[in-house]
């Protein structure tokens, strides 16, 4: 497929810029999921994306969110964190703040990934189920406050990344620090849910304001085996819901995909929402194009009135991020859900669903004791 072939060439051209600096990154992929299987990296990607990350790539196939599992049937190719701000960037202080924007992924031209994991080594995956009343072995020395131990899922996945870890050409970072959580339960083959827990952390000296969180996602939903099926998806926003998703109207036994804010720091319905499709890589090229977008409070569905290949983007905000040297520094917590269903009515129930499992699924554990850390 020609879009995969370009896909290789231009990480081959993003490896060999930044490839004696990244090769110290503790890069690692992982598959998630029960009823289904969702691949994702610890630079914060989920779906297919995440299986052409090296030095580490997946093995076995490229489908990036696959559901049911053996029908070869795709659902994302590259999803993640868009996180924009204002912020005072001068040496000193007391300059304006300019907007900035940092993302995980946002599109299949690139550029392609912002914020990275550390460098030693546990900086990788942890793991945990919530059977487990223990942590695993260096849990608190690695994580110290910034995650306690609380398994939600009968596979949870932790893991962290930060924008000013490595120096991106034209990114200018907002130092911030993201420790992801992603749940799976083994639910029915008729529950496909995955959601992600986020917390949002300052590591520098400046309040960021107007904080926007947004996920964007590029879906490719269709039979791998059909050329250009990508190109034939349809997306839809149902706001009672809440729930951006996908479908292939072409192909009705295709399941969808979709995304669904489930919980941030204020109440969803209290504030900004913004929704935007867009058609092939028109996603905004300058941070502060980005962060203008998150902020506009628009529900565009009109990206798409026909068939195409779509990405979107769902946005919640405006925050303030206050920073570890104030009095009271903050960490902010987004939990989004991506689901999936034999059909949209599925689809939809499945977003409650995932509220209530992880809302429910909040056990209270010991931090003594020891477990052997997933490398």
């Amino acid at each position: 497929m020609t879009r995969y072939l370009l896909l290789i060439l231009l990480l081959m051209l993003f490896l060999f810029n930044v490839g004696s600096v990244e090769a110290q990154r503790r890069i690692h992929s992982r598959t998630q999921g029960f009823s289904f299987k969702a691949k994702m990296n610890n630079l914060g990607v989920i779906g297919g994306i995440a299986y052409y990350r090296f030095p580490e790539p997946l093995g076995g196939d490229s489908l990036g969110f696959e559901f049911p599992i053996g029908d070869f049937t795709e659902h994302i190719y590259g999803a993640g964190l868009w996180i924009g701000g204002r912020m005072d960037t001068s040496s000193l202080g007391g300059g304006s703040p300019i907007a900035l924007t940092s993302v995980t992924y946002e599109g299949w031209s690139g550029p392609y990934y912002e914020l990275y994991p550390g460098t030693t080594p546990g900086d990788s995956f942890w793991t945990a189920t919530r059977r487990d009343s223990i942590p695993p072995e260096g849990w608190n020395e690695y994580w110290g406050g910034a995650l306690p131990f609380n398994p939600r899922s009968d596979r949870d996945y932790y893991c962290f990344y930060r924008d000013d870890s490595v120096r991106v050409s034209g990114h200018v970072p907002m130092h911030i620090k993201v420790v992801q959580s992603s749940f799976a339960w083994d639910e029915s083959q008729d529950s496909p849910i995955l959601v992600l827990e986020y917390r949002l952390m300052s590591t520098w000296r400046r309040t960021i304001e107007d904080l926007y969180f947004g996920f964007f996602l590029d879906g490719n939903v269709g039979p791998i085996d059909l050329p250009s099926y990508w190109t034939k998806n349809f997306f839809e926003y149902d706001n009672n819901v809440p729930l951006a998703s996908i479908h292939n109207p072409l192909y009705p036994s295709v399941t969808p995909i979709g995304l669904s804010i489930l919980e941030t720091p204020a109440p969803v319905d209290s504030l900004r929402v913004t929704v935007r499709s867009f058609p092939g890589v028109g996603t905004p090229p300058t941070d502060a194009q980005k962060h203008l977008m998150l902020q506009s409070g628009l529900i565009d569905t009109s990206g798409f009135a026909n068939l195409g290949d779509i990405q979107f983007v769902v946005a919640n905000g405006p925050f303030r991020l206050h920073p570890p040297t104030d009095p009271h520094p903050d960490t902010l917590v987004f939990v989004v859900a991506i689901v999936s269903g034999q059909n949209t009515t599925d689809m939809k129930h499945n977003v409650s669903r995932a509220r209530e499992l992880y809302q429910t699924n909040n056990s209270t554990v010991s931090s003594v004791g020891r477990r052997k850390r997933d490398n």
